[in-house]
């Protein structure tokens, strides 16, 4: 027996070191030890292939002044060439990420079997979802084509990674994987003394310290699960029959120790439990080992300081990771970046949302890219065009003081000559000069395309027809081609086209006081029980958006009548008063003291043409009249008079209307304020031809349906309502005329600017001839598509609601005929004029495609099943592309198998939607025919009533010719 190293190993360090001495290995359970585990795992671990276990990530800590001094130092010794690749980072990644599951089922193991894992241990299984999740957002956070845009080290240790993972590395090194945000902002400000970093690697740096860090994660978890191992294989040696095997079984895996770099760990536990053996092996053993353990308590006093310093690395590294994600690091890149930094001198830059200052940002990374100038150039260039705009004109700032106008307004030209660039041929859609252009080549799109397609099935026709059915055919196939063409060219546009996001300020800590906001819901107060609801919803917009000096108001009118006066009128009105001062009792009043709830109540008129008493013009006529008395309120206000309750505040500049069915959920209203608040937003108007010439006097948001309740739903409302409920990760989405032309389509909900809408609308409409007006006004007063702010409002349940407002739209549309040639009195812009045609054409699409049905069938002059294809694929045709285009991204794992589910879903809803139209052709040839050739229709060229609009969704069809044939059609193919 050995008694020298038997005392040598009881001066060993105790148990209550970090990491467990050898005897802490022993079983931890009071009951026998069962047989000993399978050491797989371990001898894997071991594998020599895997080479030696690579230090941590760790190096001297440095204070402040010294990482300030080594940031400048590192500037100047890193050298890069060109841009850097993904084909070293994910490999080292994903090997990364295989040592740590391999150490996570070492350690998993321990933890099933009862053995202890010391607090290093504890640490990494405690904290393993967490480092899955970092994975993950690496991944997610750096896509593969990012890498193109950050420069690569030239330089080994990290030749051929980015220049921005040496300055990370750098940075946990000389941390321990610690994270302070004051002392990471010096230190990066100091490397940019030297050497500026761009836009794209600063916001790399999140990521790229996950990355940093986790490969930290990988050695340590490494080094802790390799010398485990190499004790776990001592211990299976030690509780065999190492008698029988000879010591020559437990040395010969010396070299394989030795190659992994834990031979010191495997010597000290064979030392440990040397006394265990019988003689003569223990003192053959141990006269092996005294070539390598001279001292085994300076050994085990190693090992001892290595475990702690190893277990303050993996506590600060998954410390590091948390904060990581808490850290604001828009405002840390903020304050580091010269770019940002010289921006943020321009109060509107200043004053953007983070999203819009965003489109800034990466518009400089483009221009820095193709003009060869470094990123604070460009910036600077920016921020002195901004700098020469003039002075605010009646409280409204220039538009030349955003630098978004000098790259995506008139002066893109002016900007560009500045850095030496060219305009190129074709200008990105969402600048001023190449919306110009892409009216030009839709339109142009459009009638090559419908001309092929049309030339195509008129190839398939019979060669021995008469030319006047030749022409007939082809007049009656234009319907169904064009319906195909244009849903088809719209699809493949929004697959394509970048959408287009309007800037926005920062308004996200609440309105100022200069945007004063009226947020109105325009009803027919048509009994007492309706009112509650009303008032209801009116309160629910509230709750979602409460906000200072913002009033809710009801834009009130009683149903037509013959009489003035109806013997109830007066209980309904008194009923929504008493509704109003009851939200206004329950919430209290605005911070200036005013009602925060209104009642607009506006008593019955008069209509000769109409011949009975109405609201005047009905909804365009409350919020002409509103508009009126906002902008003008020295005029007699034409509501009724509650006192306060109907006294909109002074100063109102925006007006937000929402119809009683529609949600505006938290932050929308927000949002849309700060939308139109932006000075490139503000809306222009020319006083000599009353039009907005620059900016948007009306701000239409996206409209979605609410999730699917399935007790309420029915089939035609899933087959119809497509997409529905609020994706928080999907900001923005393409609105076509919004992203290629610059101005979207109102669609009767959203906001609009109280000056300028008056001034271009105000009595502009003749009176009794406009009943689908939302279009029109959004054509004549310029409307913006904002695509990523959402509100949500059901659609119909059922078929004979949804066609009876189909009815009422397209009569609205057809009276529209008058505008569309008098386009250019009222400055409707060629792309708008095109929306309102397009209204006639769609109208016409099945009336035609019935005919074509028809003559096909009598005449046989094409295929039938071709036209049966032609005219199931019109409707069918841009549902369908838009779920095949949903197979092209890949996605991974459960989101893939989700992703393809979702395809299946619509593309069944898209030959759902064909059958659907197919089986009902004959119903909705009918239904439009009846709405164009309604008296209201063409009385409207009279100047007659025109605008009959039903109080209930499913209001009767009126035509004297077709009813009796609609109602006949209705009850025999209505579902």
């Amino acid at each position: 027996m050995s008694t020298g190293r038997s005392a040598d190993a009881a001066t060993r360090p105790t148990a209550t070191a970090p990491d467990p001495s050898p005897d802490d290995d022993r079983r931890l359970s009071p009951e026998p030890a069962p047989d000993p585990p399978e050491i797989a795992e371990e001898l894997a671990l071991l594998n020599p292939s895997l080479g030696p276990i690579e230090p941590p990530v760790r190096a001297v800590l440095f204070g402040q002044a010294r990482f300030e001094q080594h940031g400048r130092s590192l500037a100047q010794a890193q050298a890069v060439q060109g841009t850097a690749g993904a084909g070293q980072f994910f490999p080292r990644l994903d090997d990364n990420v295989a040592m740590l599951q391999q150490t996570r089922r070492l350690i998993e193991k321990r933890h099933r079997d009862f053995r202890h894992l010391g607090a290093a241990g504890k640490w990494l299984l405690d904290n393993a979802a967490l480092i899955d999740e970092q994975t993950h957002q690496v991944r997610r956070g750096l896509p593969r084509n990012f890498f193109r845009l950050l420069p690569r080290l030239r330089d080994e240790p990290l030749a051929g990674l980015p220049r921005i993972y040496g300055v990370a590395w750098a940075w946990v090194a000389h941390t321990d994987g610690g994270f302070d945000t004051g002392l990471l902002a010096a230190y990066l400000r100091a490397y940019q003394e030297e050497r500026p970093l761009s836009l794209a690697e600063l916001w790399a740096l999140p990521t790229t310290l996950r990355v940093v860090l986790v490969e930290n994660l990988r050695r340590l978890a490494e080094r802790f699960a390799t010398l485990q191992a190499a004790r776990d294989v001592v211990h299976h040696w030690y509780d065999g029959h190492p008698a029988a095997s000879g010591i020559a079984a437990i040395t010969a895996l010396e070299p394989r120790m030795t190659e992994r770099g834990v031979a010191e760990a495997f010597w000290l536990q064979l030392d440990h439990r040397l006394e265990e053996l019988p003689q003569p092996l223990m003192g053959e053993l141990a006269a092996w080992l005294s070539t390598r353990l001279p001292v085994p308590a300076q050994a085990l006093a190693r090992q001892q300081d290595e475990s702690i310093k190893d277990l303050q690395s993996i506590r600060n590294a998954i410390t590091a990771l948390r904060r990581i994600d808490q850290t604001n690091w828009r405002q840390l890149i903020q304050s580091v970046s010269p770019v940002m930094r010289t921006l943020g001198e321009s109060p509107v830059f200043a004053a953007e949302a983070p999203d819009t200052q965003d489109l800034t940002l990466h518009e400089i990374e483009r221009l820095a890219r193709k003009s060869g100038r470094p990123e604070l150039e460009i910036a600077r260039q920016l921020l002195a065009l901004t700098q020469g705009a003039g002075p605010p004109v009646d409280g409204e700032p220039d538009r030349r003081s955003a630098p978004i106008y000098w790259w995506r307004g008139a002066g893109r030209p002016t900007l560009l000559a500045a850095l030496g660039l060219r305009e190129h041929p074709w200008p990105p859609h969402d600048t001023a000069p190449g919306q110009r252009w892409a009216a030009v080549a839709y339109l142009a799109g459009l009638a090559l395309l419908g001309l092929l397609g049309l030339s195509w099935l008129m190839n398939q026709a019979r060669p021995d027809a008469a030319p006047w059915l030749l022409a007939l055919t082809a007049l009656l196939a234009a319907g169904p081609i064009g319906e195909a063409v244009v849903a088809l060219t719209n699809r493949w546009i929004s697959e394509l086209a970048r959408p287009a996001r309007l800037p926005r300020l920062d308004f996200s800590q609440g309105l100022p006081d200069a945007e004063r906001t009226l947020v109105v819901m325009p009803v027919l107060l048509t009994r007492e029980e309706a009112v509650a609801p009303l008032a209801a919803q009116l309160e629910q917009h509230h709750l979602a958006n409460p906000e200072r000096l913002v009033q809710f108001a009801l834009l009130s009118d009683l149903p037509d009548a013959y009489e003035e006066h109806h013997p109830g009128d007066t209980m309904i009105v008194v009923t929504a008063a008493d509704a109003i001062a009851a939200l206004n009792e329950r919430h209290g009043p605005l911070a200036d003291g005013r009602p925060r709830f209104l009642l607009l109540h506006r008593a019955r008129e008069w209509s000769s043409t109409e011949r009975r008493w109405i609201g005047w013009e009905r909804k365009r006529g409350k919020l002409e009249r509103l508009l009126r008395l906002l902008a003008a309120p020295a005029g007699a206000s034409p509501f009724a008079d509650f006192g306060p309750l109907s006294r909109p505040a002074p100063g109102v500049r925006h007006l937000i209307t929402l119809d009683a069915d529609t949600d505006m959920p938290p932050g929308r209203l927000r949002a849309l304020v700060g939308t139109a608040a932006h000075p490139m937003n503000r809306p222009r108007v020319d006083a000599a031809s009353r039009r907005v010439v620059e900016g948007y006097a009306i701000l239409q948001p996206r409209v979605l349906a609410p999730m699917p309740d399935d007790a309420a739903s029915t089939p035609y409302h899933r087959l119809f309502v497509g997409q529905f409920g609020i994706d928080p990760y999907s900001a923005v989405s393409s609105e076509i005329f919004q992203d290629l032309f610059g101005e979207g389509s109102f669609t009767g909900k959203g906001l609009l600017d109280v000056r300028a809408c008056h001034a271009v609308l105000d009595a502009r409409l003749p009176e009794g001839q406009v009943l689908s007006h939302d279009l029109l006004e959004g054509s004549i007063a310029r409307c913006a598509g904002v695509s990523d702010i959402t509100l949500v409002e059901d659609s119909p349940m059922h078929a004979d609601v949804a066609h009876a407002r189909l009815h009422r739209w397209t009569r609205g549309d057809w009276q529209l005929l008058p505008f569309i040639a008098g386009a250019r009195r009222y400055g409707i812009a060629p792309i708008n004029r095109w929306k309102l045609i397009d209204n006639l054409r769609r109208s016409l699409v099945a009336p035609m495609a019935l005919g074509l049905m028809l003559l096909v069938l009598g005449t046989a002059v094409l295929p039938l099943g071709l036209t049966l294809a032609v005219v199931a694929g019109a409707f069918a045709i841009g549902p369908l592309v838009g779920a095949l285009a949903g197979v092209v991204p890949s996605r991974d794992g459960l989101a893939r198998r989700h992703f393809y589910r979702e395809t299946g879903h619509d593309l069944r809803r898209a030959v759902g939607l064909a059958a659907w139209h197919v089986a009902l052709l004959l119903h909705l040839s009918l239904l439009y025919l009846d709405a164009i050739g309604s008296r209201e229709v063409w009385r409207s060229f009279n100047c007659s009533a025109a605008f009959a609009l039903a109080a209930a969704p499913n209001a009767p069809l009126r035509s004297p010719v077709m009813a009796p044939i609609t109602a006949c059609a209705a009850t025999r193919y209505s579902p």
